[in-house]
């Protein structure tokens, strides 16, 4: 019986570049379509109110897995360079996405704001962008493929 890493190794395809650079274009555009969805304000169509204090300027992008909320835990991580991309914002979050378009890494994107999950209860601002992820996708496909939809 294989170890899971003989087994992962047996399962590694080789993808024409091609393919991988449009996967790539495509993955990124998703990442960045999510993340305007979630900063977009009620005021705008989107989902996220205009008054929510701090907790707006704390959107952030993450390859390791959901940031921690905690304040001196966020502080430890940043320390040690892990678990987010270490800021906040449309430039956090760019900085986490185009590092899991070349890794190509799992991405997480939310507000790391401790009431966040109270005004996610509330608004449903994640929420939306998850239920509206296969369009985003099927947007992002087709924009790879040079049209609109």
């Amino acid at each position: 019986m294989a170890t899971p890493t003989e087994f992962a190794q047996q399962m590694k395809v080789t993808i024409p570049r091609k393919i991988a650079d449009k996967a790539q274009r495509v993955y990124l555009d998703s990442i960045l379509q999510a993340d305007a969805m979630l900063a977009k304000d009620v005021k705008h169509g989107g989902r996220t109110p205009v008054d929510t204090g701090y907790m707006r300027a704390t959107r952030t992008g993450s390859t390791l897995g959901v940031p921690p909320v905690d304040p001196p835990e966020r502080a430890k991580n940043l320390a040690q360079k892990k678990a987010w991309a270490g800021s906040t914002g449309g430039a956090g979050v760019m900085v986490a996405a185009k590092s899991a378009v070349q890794h190509y890494l799992p991405m997480t994107i939310g507000f790391v704001a401790v009431y966040a999950k109270y005004m996610e209860d509330q608004y449903g601002m994640v929420k939306g962008v998850v239920m509206a992820w296969p369009r985003i996708v099927r947007t992002a496909i087709s924009n790879a493929q040079g049209g609109a939809q």
